[in-house]
C-alpha cells in the first residue's frame, strides 16, 4: 500500500513548485501527432527501416517495454476489460466501455462532473496500462485509474486506481485533468522517439510532433538516415569510421574476470568517452531530471539538455536510498559499480530490456559464485546441498538482488529495484532511521536484531561504498558542526560527484563568511554537477564576489551553468561591464529566457522570468510573468505571493492587500499567503491581527523554522516572552543550527542568568558562525563563571 508520501510518484507526478529549471516535456493534441512527419527533413527513417540488416535487435525489440511505451489504442493494444465495467473510487464511479472500435471511459472532469472520454491511447504495458484522452488545447492526460496486466493468479486483470489512499476530487492539484498530471509535461519525451514539444507560450497550445510513436532505434542510435546511405555506399563502408551514425556504442563485454577479484580492460579516451555516452544515452529517460531545452537526438549530451535532481529529501532517503519514483541513474551514480565502470548494457540487454540472464545470475558474469555464492558471504544457509544462493528465489532465502538491490514500489504494483547496489545497512537503521534489506524478509524482528546478527556473523561492523549517510542526516538536523563535516566530503575527489554536489546544497543554511569559500573554490570544479550545484548557491556571495567569480562561467560549456550565472548576474547595469563582459552576459540572458519559454507550459518558468524582472526594477513586467504563472495554475502559491509584493511596490499597500485577500478567499489553506498577510498587518499597525495570520501559518507548517522564528519574534514584540521562546525553542529542535534562533536562545539564557545553557547556546553560535570576537569573548566569560 501507498502512504501519503507515495502520492507524487508515477512518471505523471508532480514535480517540485520550487525547481529553478522547470519541465518536463510536453506533448501533443491527438490531431497534431502525424507519424513520421519529419521523416526525412531530420534524417529520422523509423525502426522499420532498420529491420532487414539487424534483424536479431529488432526481433529483440519488438514486443519490449520500449517498443510499446505508448501505442495508438485499438483492440489490439488496449489490455484492459472496457465489457461495460465500473470502478467505484471514493465519490465516482469511473465507467468502461466500448462504442463500436471505440474504447470509452466515463470520468469525472475539472469541474467534479461526469464527463465522455475516447482512449486516444495506451500508455506503458508491464505490469500496468493506462489510457490517454484529450483535454483540448493538445493537451493529453492519463487516467488515474490503470489496468493491472499481470495475470489474475499474481493479483491482476482488475482495474484500480493509483492513489487508493488519497481522496483526489478536482479541486486537488494532483486531480488527473490538473497541470501537474498532465502527460505532455511529465512523460511525453521518454515514451516516444525525435519529440519536440512546439508549444506556445501565447495561445498556451501544444503542437509537438514524433517521428516514432514509441521508443524506436533511433530513440537511442539517433537519425538513420545517413547510416542507411553509408550501408549502402561500398567505398564508405571501407572509411568511415562512424558508419553514418552519431551515436556509437561499444560492446558491453569489457569486463575481466579472475576468481577472487575483477578487473576492467584499459580503455583508451575514445572508449571511455562511448562508455560515458551509453549511460547518458540511458540517463536520459531513467533518471529524475529537468529538461532545459529541447532534446538533440543526434548528440546526447545529457547534462546541456537536462538538470540531474541530487539526492534530495524528497527524493531520496538520507543514505541515498531511493523514496520517490527517481528511476535508475541518480541512485547508480552512487554505486560502486559506477565507479569501478560498469555500464547499464552490462547487465541489460539494450534492445529486449531484460537481463542478460535470469535474476541474480546476472550477478555471477563478474562475482564468482564460489565466493560470493556461500553462507560465510550471504549469511544464510542455502536450501539444500549444492544449490547457489544467488539463484533461489523462495520465502526468507533472499538473492544478491534482494540483498544489495531491494525493490521499492510505485504506482501501487510497479516494482523498482534500487541501483545504487549498496550493502544492507541496519546499523545506520539504528542510527539514523534509514530503510535496511533485512527488514524486508525480517519483519518481525527489530533493525538492532539485524545489525547483532551481521556483527557477530562477520566480527565486524559493516561497511559500505557510501560513507556519506551520517553527515546528511547531522546536515538535515542541523547539528552545528555539520558544515564543517559537508566542506570535508565536498572536497573529497573520491566520492561520487552527485554526492559531493549534494553536499553543497544541504551547506545552505550554513553558508557564512568562511563557508562562503568552498563555494568559490567549487565554481572550478571539473565535475559538471558539482560546478552546478556551487552556481546555484552563487546568488549567496557578496555582491563583489558574484561578479568576479560567475562571469567565467558565462561561457561554461554547459548550458544550465550559464544560464544560471545570468540569472544571478541579470541585475547588474550593461553599461558597468566591459564589452565583452556585456556581450557574454546579454548572450547568456537570452538562453536563460529561451529556456524558460521552452518549458513554458509550466508556473515554475513564468515565476523565474518574473523574479527576475522584479530584481531588474521591472515591475510591470514582472507582474505579467506573475500572472501568466497564476493562469496556468491558480493554486501556484511563489508566484501569488510574489505578485502580491510587487503590486504593493507598484500600486501601495491597499491595492496588495485586496489581491491578497482574494488570494487567500482561493488558497486559505496556504500557510504563505498567512504568512504574507501577518507581514501586512505588521505594516497597516495592526498587531493582534498580524499575530492571528502569523499563527495559522505556523499552525499549517509546523515544522518551517522560518514561520517559528518570525512568530517568536511577533510574539516577543508583543510582550509574550514566554510564548516566544517556545516557538525559538520549537525551531531549534528541528534545526540547531539557525544562527537567528541561536542568539535569541543565548540572549534569552544570558537575560534569566542562565549561564551554563548560555554557554552551550553561545558555544554552538560559534561552530555555526565562526570568527566572531564578540560570541568568543562572551564564551570565554561564560567559561570563567
Amino acid at each position: 500500500m501507498q502512504n501519503k508520501n507515495n502520492k507524487k510518484t508515477n512518471c505523471l507526478i508532480f514535480k517540485h513548485w520550487l525547481a529553478i529549471f522547470i519541465t518536463l516535456i510536453a506533448i501533443p493534441s491527438a490531431f497534431a501527432f502525424p507519424e513520421k512527419e519529419l521523416t526525412g527533413t531530420t534524417g529520422f527513417v523509423g525502426s522499420d527501416a532498420c529491420m532487414n540488416c539487424h534483424q536479431s535487435e529488432y526481433q529483440a525489440w519488438l514486443g519490449s517495454d520500449h517498443q510499446k511505451a505508448m501505442q495508438h489504442a485499438n483492440k489490439l493494444t488496449v489490455q484492459g476489460n472496457f465489457a461495460n465495467k465500473r470502478f467505484q473510487y471514493n465519490e465516482f464511479q469511473y465507467q468502461f466501455q466500448t462504442e463500436g472500435d471505440l474504447f470509452v471511459i466515463v470520468a469525472d472532469d475539472q469541474n467534479g462532473k461526469a464527463a465522455r472520454y475516447e482512449v486516444l491511447y495506451t500508455f506503458g504495458v508491464d505490469p500496468l496500462q493506462q489510457y490517454l484522452v484529450e483535454t483540448g488545447n493538445g493537451r493529453l492526460q492519463a487516467l488515474p485509474v490503470a489496468w493491472d496486466t499481470r495475470p489474475s493468479e499474481q493479483g491482476g486483470q482488475r482495474w484500480f486506481h493509483i492513489y487508493p489512499d488519497e481522496n483526489l476530487d478536482y479541486t486537488d492539484s494532483l486531480h488527473w485533468t490538473g497541470l501537474n498530471q498532465n502527460w505532455n509535461y511529465m512523460c511525453a519525451d521518454c515514451h516516444s522517439t525525435n519529440l519536440q514539444k512546439n508549444y506556445d507560450t501565447e495561445s498556451e497550445q501544444f503542437k509537438t510532433t514524433w517521428s516514432e510513436i514509441s521508443v524506436g532505434c533511433e530513440a537511442c542510435h539517433g537519425p538513420g538516415a545517413e547510416h542507411i546511405q553509408w550501408s549502402n555506399n561500398p567505398q564508405t563502408l571501407q572509411t568511415d569510421d562512424s558508419k553514418g551514425l552519431s551515436i556509437q556504442f561499444l560492446p558491453s563485454s569489457l569486463w575481466a574476470k579472475t576468481l577472487t577479484n575483477l578487473t576492467t580492460e584499459q580503455l583508451d579516451s575514445r572508449q571511455l568517452s562511448q562508455k560515458s555516452q551509453e549511460l547518458e544515452v540511458c540517463a536520459r529517460c531513467h533518471s529524475r531530471r529537468t529538461p532545459v531545452s529541447e532534446t538533440d537526438y543526434s548528440n546526447f549530451d545529457f547534462g546541456n539538455h537536462f538538470n540531474l535532481s541530487l539526492l534530495t529529501p524528497e527524493l531520496y532517503h538520507v543514505d541515498g536510498q531511493i523514496k520517490d519514483e527517481v528511476f535508475e541513474h541518480g541512485s547508480f551514480l552512487q554505486s560502486k559499480m559506477y565507479d569501478r565502470g560498469v555500464t547499464c548494457s552490462n547487465c541489460h540487454d539494450p534492445h529486449s530490456q531484460k537481463l542478460k540472464l535470469p535474476k541474480a545470475q546476472v550477478c555471477s558474469q563478474c562475482h564468482d559464485s564460489r565466493v560470493y555464492d556461500t553462507q560465510k558471504h550471504t549469511l544464510h544457509p542455502s536450501p539444500t546441498t549444492g544449490s547457489h544462493v544467488i539463484t533461489t528465489i523462495i520465502s526468507k532465502q533472499p538473492d544478491c538482488l534482494d540483498c544489495h538491490m531491494p525493490a521499492r514500489n510505485f504506482m501501487v504494483i510497479d516494482g523498482r529495484r534500487d541501483h545504487s547496489f549498496r550493502i544492507p545497512r541496519p546499523d545506520l537503521t539504528v542510527a539514523i532511521d534509514t530503510p535496511n534489506a533485512c527488514q524486508n524478509c525480517h519483519s518481525e524482528q527489530s533493525p538492532q536484531w539485524a545489525a547483532d546478527v551481521i556483527k557477530q556473523s562477520t566480527g565486524k561492523s559493516p561497511h559500505s561504498f557510501q560513507t556519506f549517510p551520517e553527515v546528511f542526516s547531522r546536515a538535515d538536523k542541523g547539528a552545528p558542526d555539520a558544515a564543517k563535516a559537508l566542506i570535508k566530503l565536498i572536497r573529497d575527489v573520491q566520492q561520487p560527484d552527485i554526492v559531493r554536489a549534494t553536499a553543497l546544497q544541504r551547506l545552505r543554511p550554513y553558508l557564512h563568511q568562511q563557508s562562503s569559500d568552498i563555494v568559490i573554490e567549487s565554481l572550478n570544479s571539473p565535475s559538471d554537477l558539482v560546478r552546478h550545484s556551487a552556481v546555484q548557491l552563487a546568488s549567496m556571495l557578496p555582491p563583489n564576489d558574484r561578479q568576479t567569480y560567475l562571469l567565467p562561467l558565462l561561457k561554461d560549456p554547459l548550458l544550465p551553468i550559464r544560464i544560471e550565472a545570468a540569472r544571478t548576474l541579470g541585475t547588474i547595469p550593461i553599461h558597468q561591464l566591459d564589452s565583452h563582459a556585456a556581450t557574454l552576459l546579454g548572450n547568456a540572458l537570452r538562453e536563460f529566457e529561451n529556456s524558460q519559454a521552452f518549458n513554458g507550459d509550466r508556473p515554475e518558468s513564468h515565476l523565474n522570468l518574473g523574479n527576475l524582472a522584479r530584481e531588474q526594477q521591472l515591475l510591470d513586467k514582472a507582474v505579467k510573468h506573475y500572472q501568466q504563472a497564476l493562469n496556468l495554475d491558480q493554486r501556484f502559491s511563489p508566484a501569488r505571493v510574489n505578485l502580491i509584493e510587487t503590486i504593493r511596490r507598484l500600486d501601495g499597500e491597499q491595492q496588495s492587500l485586496r489581491t491578497l485577500n482574494k488570494a487567500l478567499l482561493l488558497t486559505p489553506e496556504d500557510p504563505a499567503l498567512h504568512m504574507a498577510r501577518g507581514f501586512a498587518m505588521v505594516r497597516q499597525k495592526q498587531p493582534a491581527s498580524a499575530l492571528k495570520n502569523f499563527a495559522k501559518a505556523v499552525s499549517m507548517a509546523p515544522e518551517n523554522t522560518r514561520y517559528l522564528y518570525i512568530y517568536g519574534v511577533a510574539l516577543q514584540t508583543a510582550g509574550e516572552k514566554t510564548l516566544a521562546i517556545k516557538q525559538f525553542i520549537k525551531a531549534y529542535h528541528l534545526f540547531n543550527a539557525n544562527p537567528d534562533i541561536l542568539r535569541v536562545l543565548t540572549n534569552n539564557a544570558l537575560q534569566n542568568q542562565n549561564w551554563s545553557e548560555a554557554l552551550k547556546y553561545a558555544i554552538e553560535l560559534d561552530t555555526v558562525q565562526p570568527g566572531n570576537p564578540q560570541i568568543q569573548q562572551l564564551i570565554r566569560q561564560l567559561e570563567s563563571q
